[in-house]
């Protein structure tokens, strides 16, 4: 679909059902804000991007990352601690943990605490959000364009990538939509693929409550100070 049709589908609800905007914009707004809810958040601009770092009491941790220019989402991934007490592995929401870059792929290899490293040839999956939509990469898929069928599961409220040739399935919620009281909307979603980079990219349009609580927090985070090292200041989280 055209990118025109992916801003007319932020303004739409559901079809048939009536949107309730003021509770989904409180209910996003809930859930941005929770992100960092009782935490201690420390804030550091370093290489371009502002760095911010929480923690929480019971050791778990949320690390965001964000271009110091645009405020682009770059990473955002968390951690929490495992049964015995040591750092768990990082599970990654946006952006790639390998490279530290928006537009990497794969899932990094930590000499610490892997035996081997994934195969760079494999599919990789990984979100790398627009302003005005999520999107989501798949790399390293050199089929031809008409293998991929990627659809809207209206009934289960996810996505869901396949191919053709059965080399390749996925399925995913969009969590920041459901948090608005949304359902998923075939409308709302494209998808376009790379040849030449072997890249399938899926996009769905942002409700307009997730445009207005991404709003909200970008205020909050321009509340915390930063700090010259990383680590210096804590920033209690209400």
């Amino acid at each position: 679909r055209s990118r025109a049709a992916l801003l007319r589908a932020r303004e739409r609800g559901r079809e048939g059902a009536p949107v309730r905007r003021c509770a989904g914009a409180r209910r996003a707004a809930g859930y941005m804000s929770s992100q960092r809810a009782g935490g201690s958040t420390t804030s550091v601009v370093s290489g371009g991007r502002r760095k911010l770092h929480t923690t929480w009491p019971d050791g778990s941790e949320l690390v965001e990352e964000y271009d110091a220019v645009s405020d682009r989402l770059l990473l955002r991934k968390r951690r929490a601690r495992t049964k015995v007490g040591a750092a768990g592995e990082w599970a990654v929401e946006v952006g790639d943990l390998s490279s530290g870059r928006a537009a990497g792929g794969g899932h990094g290899f930590n000499p610490d605490t892997a035996l081997m490293a994934e195969s760079s040839a494999n599919p990789a999956f990984s979100r790398h959000d627009a302003d005005k939509a999520f999107q989501w990469r798949v790399r390293n898929v050199p089929y031809p364009e008409g293998t991929f069928d990627v659809r809207v599961d209206e009934q289960a409220d996810v996505i869901v990538i396949r191919t053709t040739n059965k080399k390749y399935y996925k399925r995913f919620e969009v969590p920041e939509v459901r948090a608005v009281g949304r359902k998923l909307h075939p409308d709302a979603m494209a998808f376009h693929f790379k040849p030449r980079e072997a890249t399938l990219i899926i996009q769905y349009a942002k409700p307009l409550e997730v445009l207005k609580a991404e709003a909200q927090d970008k205020l909050e985070r321009a509340k915390l100070s930063n700090t010259e090292k990383e680590g210096d200041v804590d920033c209690k989280q209400q």
